[in-house]
């Protein structure tokens, strides 16, 4: 991502499934284990979508490839 006053892209939990080659269930565990730092929860429910930055998928598979 360029620049500080850009808006960084957000995507869903498929998205990034899919981006990722891996299951929901896959991103939904690293979601509760802390693996994608920035990453939000849209709504209060138990049930609500999550957000998940640019930034936390680049680190993610930054570590991932340590």
């Amino acid at each position: 991502m360029e620049g500080k006053d850009m808006i960084e892209q957000r995507y869903k939990v498929a998205e990034v499934a899919q981006m990722l080659r891996e299951s929901k269930e896959h991103i939904y565990r690293g979601l509760h284990r802390g693996w994608f730092v920035g990453a939000y929860k849209i709504g209060g429910g138990r049930t609500s979508d999550w957000r998940i930055p640019e930034s936390a998928i680049e680190a993610y598979l930054e570590r991932c490839q340590r």
